[in-house]
């Protein structure tokens, strides 16, 4: 109750990031980007349930120019009570997989509840920006959501990011926008890494981030949350992505990996 009176003072765009998999990254990658505009105060970590979501309200500084808070649930009415408290302006489903069953019961109970931010964001004229080549959620979408922003034309113009064959297990990507084609490399290990450089590309030009700060955002990002991360020691390449795994993210990261070109995995 007192985060809710908090963020009653706050009136800055908040931005609520939920999905099976990829929040975390998703998060932190658009806080790095939008931080090239204005000050972001984002969830700590992956405090994200009903006692991270208040408390990083109620550390938001005055100053802030954005909040980006995720968001998490394992029982269906969750995300609609997390939205409740954070009130946000815009959301971003990551994507809809096989997590916490048995706390949903079953995988429409999943859909059910992630939709519970698409719900809010239609009730409360909030905007939702969504990966339109996910079909599940491109339908949740035109069923559910009055302003919505998809991930390829956040500024009216094509935006066209796609993964690029590299030798590297690093994240290779490429960039065309207004004529521009760009080239650039991330931190981040596996090709599923792409929806969430795009969602923070898409917010990016939403917000009105110049493009190259857009992408020297996303360039320097290093994961350091035993997502994603890779480390060479003198004798081997390590890829850690190892936490807190559901079975589309475990499908994810071993198809990834059976496509790196190794001598010896």
């Amino acid at each position: 109750e007192i985060a809710v009176i908090h963020r009653k003072t706050l009136q800055v765009p908040v931005i609520a990031i939920t999905g099976t998999n990829g929040k975390t990254t998703t998060k932190e990658l658009v806080t790095a980007v939008l931080s090239r505009k204005k000050k972001v105060h984002s969830t700590a970590g992956n405090m994200n349930n009903h006692i991270g979501v208040p408390l990083t309200l109620l550390s938001a500084p005055a100053d802030a120019g954005f909040l980006v808070i995720e968001m998490g649930a394992n029982h269906r009415g969750e995300i609609a009570s997390l939205c409740s408290t954070a009130m946000p302006t815009h959301g971003i489903i990551t994507n809809i997989g096989k997590a916490h069953i048995e706390g949903f019961g079953s995988y429409e109970n999943v859909i059910a509840a992630k939709s519970e931010l698409y719900q809010w964001l239609h009730n409360h004229g909030g905007i939702a920006l969504y990966n339109e080549g996910s079909p599940i959620l491109t339908e949740l979408v035109y069923h559910m959501v009055l302003k919505a922003v998809p991930y390829s034309d956040p500024g009216g113009t094509d935006l066209v990011v796609k993964a690029a064959v590299h030798d590297d297990p690093f994240l290779n990507v490429t960039v065309d926008y207004l004529g521009h084609h760009y080239a650039f490399t991330t931190h981040l290990f596996g090709s599923y890494n792409l929806d969430n450089v795009r969602a923070a590309m898409a917010v990016g030009i939403f917000f009105e981030v110049p493009v190259d700060e857009i992408i020297d955002a996303i360039s320097l990002y290093k994961p350091s949350n035993n997502r994603s991360q890779i480390r060479k020691t003198e004798r081997n390449t390590l890829i850690c992505d190892s936490y807190n795994a559901n079975p589309s993210s475990m499908s994810k990261a071993l198809a990834a990996f059976s496509e790196i070109s190794a001598e010896k995995k």
